[in-house]
């Protein structure tokens, strides 16, 4: 897709950017920290652009390959000493920020367990996928929106996990389409 998606370019709230956490991450670190959250944003942009025009991809098995690959490389571990771990934002940012203050700033497509279309099986039809996909989007949309948002750090934090949490939950479905016979 020769696409070239511009992201917002919201700057980070600052009540992350002025915490010890964000500040004790070196200039290439918070340049990506920021470089990744767009690339989060640039995701959800081609996915809505593709789900409303249906142009770019030959085929929804096309798109399940470039939304795959986005999806990995957002989620990997990335240059050690040139970005963040995912995991250290998981474990010692969330250090003094308490499960109580962090879930209500989750939308409920993702603080409810048994929120419907969380999950998409293998079997779906087209149509039930594409309608998966847009949920999924407009999910991670809401933790990118809660989070520029946020007037808390336990907000903040809290949206990040989630935002993640929503990230691998849309890689899982879309990785488990590989299987689906039913897609064209």
């Amino acid at each position: 897709m020769e696409t070239i998606y511009k992201a917002s370019g919201r700057r980070i709230p600052a009540v992350l950017a002025d915490s010890k956490e964000f500040k004790s991450l070196n200039d290439v670190q918070q340049e990506n920290f920021c470089a990744r959250m767009r690339y989060i944003e640039e995701i959800c942009l081609k996915s809505k652009e593709w789900l409303q025009s249906r142009e770019g991809f030959e085929s929804t098995y096309d798109f399940i390959d470039e939304i795959e690959q986005d999806l990995l490389i957002n989620l990997g571990s990335g240059e050690k000493g040139r970005s963040v771990s995912l995991w250290l934002i998981h474990s010692s940012w969330t250090f003094n920020s308490s499960p109580r203050s962090m879930l209500p700033c989750l939308p409920q497509c993702l603080a409810d367990d048994s929120a419907e279309g969380m999950y998409i099986g293998m079997k779906c039809d087209e149509l039930e996928f594409l309608d998966w996909v847009n949920g999924r989007i407009h999910c991670v949309d809401s933790l990118l929106n809660i989070f520029y948002e946020a007037n808390s750090f336990d907000c903040a934090i809290g949206s990040l996990v989630g935002i993640d949490i929503g990230l691998g939950m849309f890689l899982l479905g879309v990785s488990k389409q590989r299987f689906n016979q039913n897609l064209v």
